[in-house]
Formats: C-alpha cells, structure tokens, sequence
C-alpha cells in the first residue's frame, strides 16, 4: 500500500530512537513542520512495534541499533509486512557495513545524526516524493568499495573453456 499524502492529510512519522533528548528534538523540530504529523515517538524496539500497529505511519524513522533489539533486522520485517512504510534510518554511525546492512533491508534513507535539521525534514519529503536519501559519507563509502570490488574483478583471472 502507498500511502499518499495532502494538505488535508498530513505525513505521519513514527520516530524510534533510543535516546530520549534525540527522540524529543526530533518530535519537536517534525511537529514544527505543518505537512508533518508526528503519531508517536518512543525509545525501543517493543514499543516501536506497538506503535506502528496502532498508528499506521507513511514514514519510520528509527536507529540501526535500539536498546532491545536490532532496528535493521526489525525494518526488514516491517518492509516485508507493510512495504508501503517509508523508512528512513537516523543513527549516530556511518560505519560502512552498518549502512550496507540497513540499506539492504530496503530502506529509503539513512541519514547520520551529525546531518542538520533541514536535512532531515527534506529526506522526508524526498522519500515521499519516491526518491532515496543517502548520508553523504555513506554514499562515498560505498561508492569507494563498489569501486574496490570492480577492480579487484578487473584484476583477477579469467578463465576460459577452450573446449
């Protein structure tokens, strides 16, 4: 289900995040934003999941790692049972395999916590809009080991059946 939104119809963010202070910012600064409806805020993975069963979000907003479980193994499963759910991942880290991992759960941004306000609000009308929001250190970090992984193919053996 894509969720579409009006100006009747505000974007409903879901936010998770383990540290109170963040959490309460980032509720603060979304719910400044008048085309921003923030549903719920809270500070773990069991009540993440609760929260998204009652408040049916267009967008989740969550960490890679959350004090009770992993955050990128629970966006996998929630891409899997409402594939219409936006998420983007704000975490402290921009440690390569973290990315790779949350990026491969299908998730439409990852955005590190040093990134400003504006950042984040225009991630969330990006990833609305259907587009993919990407930390820039993220995206250079995996541009550079695409780019390893090229040459280290390029530069290996090929083998030829002549038979």
């Amino acid at each position: 289900m894509v969720h579409s939104t009006t100006a009747e119809q505000p974007t409903k963010v879901l936010i998770v995040q383990e540290y109170r202070m963040v959490t309460e910012m980032v509720a603060n600064l979304l719910s400044s934003q008048s085309w921003i409806k923030v549903v719920q805020a809270v500070g773990s993975l069991a009540e993440g999941k609760e929260a998204l069963s009652r408040s049916n979000p267009h967008v989740l907003l969550t960490d890679t790692t959350l004090p009770d479980g992993s955050g990128v193994e629970w966006v996998r499963q929630v891409k899997q049972d409402h594939p219409g759910i936006k998420v983007i991942f704000l975490t402290a880290g921009d440690v390569e395999d973290t990315a790779l991992a949350a990026i491969g759960t299908g998730a439409e941004g990852y955005l590190v916590e040093r990134s400003t306000c504006q950042n984040l609000v225009d991630a969330i009308r990006s990833v609305m809009s259907g587009d993919y929001v990407f930390d820039p250190s993220v995206t250079a970090s995996i541009v550079r080991r695409f780019a390893a992984d090229r040459v280290c193919a390029l530069e290996s053996p090929v083998a030829f059946d002549l038979d």
